[in-house]
């Protein structure tokens, strides 16, 4: 396994990708209840009727190079990323190019981006809206002479995905989350596969990936630092666990540094 911690965007439609290295600068995943509000004569509260929850993941990353080498690696992957960013098509009546696939895009990161499907780890489908590309002038630039190219040393992107689950995002009426039937024609974790109709997939990890231990929950960690939590019905004792951890499981990351450092 490596120990690469990368983002990877695939082209659904081509299978093509493009990754890079986690210099993670921006993160929000966000999710937005919408409601149809309608007001009655003479009742106080309106009367809500419930349309859908949408999400959305902002995300913001930099490419860092140390040589050349690794800044042309870098704006490959670039190229490529931007190249994700357009449809697929193919020869119409008079041969004229007509759209034959929009450009949807796996997307992977850690557990933080993926698709529960089935309890897997996949690339979350998601339509970008775009990407922003800006090196940084100040950080200095590579100069190929024989190739006539300017490649930047860092570079920083932004994009905003919009999430298409693939499975439920709801609960059953037995209490199962993400429980449901796939439609015939859904694509599967490699875009290639075609769900048959009637296929019972499941999601209780959406959207982290975490499992919650049987019987037990999380409860506020009274006397430790600020923010740790520890696992119920009681809290254990303190003694013999060291200072910055839970439980007894060591934390040896430095609070002061970032977390992909």
């Amino acid at each position: 396994m490596s120990d690469k911690v990368e983002i990877i965007f695939t082209h659904i439609a081509t299978k093509k990708s493009a990754r890079f290295l986690a210099w993670i600068t921006d993160f929000s995943d966000n999710y937005s209840s919408n409601w149809n509000s309608e007001n009655l004569f003479g009742r106080m509260d309106p009367m809500m009727t419930f349309q859908n929850t949408q999400r959305t993941i902002s995300l913001a990353w930099d490419t860092v190079a140390a040589s050349q080498h690794e800044a042309e690696a870098n704006m490959n992957e670039a190229q490529k990323f931007i190249q994700l960013l357009y449809p697929t098509y193919e020869k119409g009546h008079g041969g004229a190019a007509m759209i034959a696939a929009p450009p949807l895009i796996r997307v992977e990161f850690v557990n933080w981006i993926g698709s529960r499907r089935g309890g897997g780890n996949g690339g979350l489908i998601c339509a970008l809206n775009g990407t922003s590309y800006q090196p940084a002038l100040d950080v200095g630039l590579f100069w190929d002479s024989a190739g006539g190219k300017l490649v930047p040393k860092t570079v920083s992107f932004s994009t905003e995905l919009t999430v298409l689950h693939e499975h439920l995002t709801g609960w059953t009426t037995s209490g199962e989350f993400g429980k449901g039937f796939e439609p015939s024609g859904t694509p599967g974790p490699g875009g290639e596969e075609v769900a048959p109709q009637g296929k019972e997939v499941s999601a209780p990890e959406f959207p982290y990936g975490v499992k919650s231990p049987s019987g037990t929950e999380a409860l506020p960690f009274p006397n430790g630092p600020a923010g740790h939590s520890v696992i119920g019905p009681e809290s254990p004792s303190r003694s013999g666990s060291p200072p910055g951890s839970i439980d007894g499981i060591e934390d040896d990351t430095d609070p002061g540094s970032g977390i992909l450092e």
